[in-house]
């Protein structure tokens, strides 16, 4: 995220690291990274803040990637730290968690973006093979897309203003020009997963792009293991160029990527907002992913303007 959240003072944090993992950082500050976890760097360690939702989700994923870093024996997964006692994510304030992990020195040019690297294609492929080692800890997948339900709603409520904040009604402006056009992709995505088989699966990092996988002065790195699940290779695949993928089931991947984002947006759009850097970004995103017509032109039911 590009701004901190307004519930988590800096003093509440320190006492949070230093109670659970003697962590007394001589700074500690706020790194404006990636996009739903919120990260603070303190001295050797980095710090991941996430709202607790669905704490047993979370947990089950770090669980994932503990095990697969511990039993698997991957060394290039990085997973949290044990806290004194035990526990891989620690309350912060009453509705937030904390995680922690070793700071890395990145030597690649990270960022938001596919792969199209053999040795990256190998250590995905070294995650899915660990899957009878540490499947047990991971939940599978159920192909829930989050905030669909705020989505239909917000589907369904496009005649009256969305009074939310600055974002309210320009998004509902977008939303209402390409309504059809979002109702067609979710009715397609909905056709491509009644035909996934149900054999096969395997342990799936979800979101192995640039930005998490990169190389360090240590070798390679994977890291965000929050979206850890058992599902169909082609959840990792799909955007990875040279790795082996069934059409069909990269199609519905890339698919979900896009419904899943525009769902956020526009739940968070929906709900009062303050127009911070967060929101500019999440407007920026939601811009590229609502050209429907021109992502996805043959599940429009229309060709793609010239």
């Amino acid at each position: 995220m590009l701004a901190p959240p307004s519930g988590i003072g800096h003093d509440t944090l320190a006492d949070v690291l230093q109670t659970g993992w003697s962590i007394a950082p001589s700074a500690l500050s706020y790194a404006p990274l990636g996009f739903g976890s919120h990260h603070w760097i303190a001295d050797d360690h980095f710090v991941t803040v996430d709202e607790a939702t669905d704490e047993l989700v979370l947990r089950a994923a770090l669980t994932t990637a503990r095990s697969l870093r511990d039993d698997a024996g991957l060394e290039f997964v990085i997973a949290p730290i044990p806290a004194h006692d035990g526990r891989l994510i620690v309350p912060l304030a009453r509705s937030w968690v904390v995680h922690v992990y070793e700071r890395l020195e990145i030597t690649d040019e990270t960022g938001f973006g596919p792969h199209d690297d053999p040795e990256v294609v190998a250590l995905v492929q070294a995650i899915h093979e660990a899957t009878p080692i540490v499947g047990h800890h991971a939940r599978r997948e159920d192909f829930f897309i989050w905030a669909r339900d705020d989505l239909a709603n917000a589907l369904s409520n496009l005649d009256g203003p969305w009074d939310t904040g600055p974002y309210g009604e320009p998004a509902r402006r977008l939303l209402a020009e390409n309504a059809d056009d979002v109702r067609h992709l979710l009715a397609a995505h909905d056709d491509l997963v009644h035909d996934v088989p149900g054999d096969g699966w395997v342990v799936t990092h979800g979101e192995p792009h640039r930005g998490n996988i990169f190389r360090t002065t240590s070798g390679w790195a994977v890291v965000d293991w929050d979206t850890v699940l058992i599902a169909p290779a082609e959840r990792d695949f799909w955007d990875i160029g040279g790795a082996p993928c069934d059409p069909q089931l990269a199609q519905l991947y890339r698919m979900r990527w896009d419904l899943a984002d525009i769902a956020v947006y526009v739940a968070g759009f929906c709900a009062d907002h303050t127009g911070d850097a967060n929101d500019d970004r999440s407007w920026e995103n939601l811009v590229s992913y609502l050209d429907v017509r021109n992502r996805w032109p043959d599940q429009c039911g229309r060709p793609a303007p010239s």
